[in-house]
């Protein structure tokens, strides 16, 4: 399992609101990922880089620069199907973050594993997305095997009629002066609202566009009784 960037941030930021020290993970590499202290991201964390190598279940670091890299703390493996595929710091005085050391690896390796499954069903839901998509345009043949494959795969039976529903939630003219952050959630509350409402419906296909959907080379009439959303 690689972790991301983008995750091991949301990780360090959770952890620290739990026990109030600065953290830092690290790579499989002994670099820092992410951290409390922006300072230290892109540093390589020798005693990380030692853990991985020499499989160790800990390294406490009594002083500043005891090892290249570190400050006073403690670092732990994180395991993913009982590999090591980073490290997580606490920095602090020894006595005082040595008694979470163990509940604050578990705590990681749990937030990994969720975030690890959502990226999972994440992918998954792209590929039918884009299956879907490639059945409304039309880019296939009924002959088309690999389409039917994934058809197959995917659930979904192409030569069942369906009706073709596409709606917007605003007007792109109302949405000037939002910022990217703000589109985002936008998009992000439309989808999950729309997929809560329309999940568990009966024979029911859809995907999100994002913005100013468009399907090009979408002719209505002829997509009418073979397409879905």
């Amino acid at each position: 399992m690689f972790i991301s960037k983008n995750s091991a941030k949301k990780i360090v930021l959770e952890v620290k609101d739990i026990i109030h020290q600065e953290i830092n993970m690290m790579d499989e590499k002994g670099y820092i990922i992410a951290s409390t202290d922006p300072k230290r991201e892109g540093q390589f964390h020798t005693a990380a880089q030692k853990i991985i190598s020499q499989k160790l279940d800990q390294i406490l670091v009594v002083h500043d620069d005891e090892y290249a890299g570190t400050k006073k703390g403690i670092n732990l493996p994180i395991l993913f199907s009982g590999e090591i595929i980073g490290v997580i710091g606490i920095t602090g005085d020894v006595a005082e973050v040595a008694k979470y050391g163990r509940i604050i690896k578990r705590i990681t390796e749990i937030l990994l594993l969720d975030a690890y499954a959502k990226e999972q069903r994440n992918i998954q839901e792209n590929l039918r997305a884009d299956f879907l998509k490639q059945w409304i345009y039309g880019k296939f043949t009924e002959t088309d095997q690999d389409f039917l494959l994934r058809s197959r795969l995917f659930g979904v039976d192409v030569f069942k009629p369906f009706r073709v529903l596409i709606a917007a939630a605003a007007d792109p003219d109302e949405l000037q002066g939002k910022n990217e952050i703000q589109m985002k959630l936008l998009d992000q509350k439309i989808q999950d609202d729309t997929g809560n409402f329309i999940k568990g419906q009966e024979g029911e296909l859809s995907f999100f566009f994002g913005r100013r959907p468009r399907l090009p080379g979408f002719n209505e009439k002829r997509h009418t009784d073979k397409a879905a959303c």
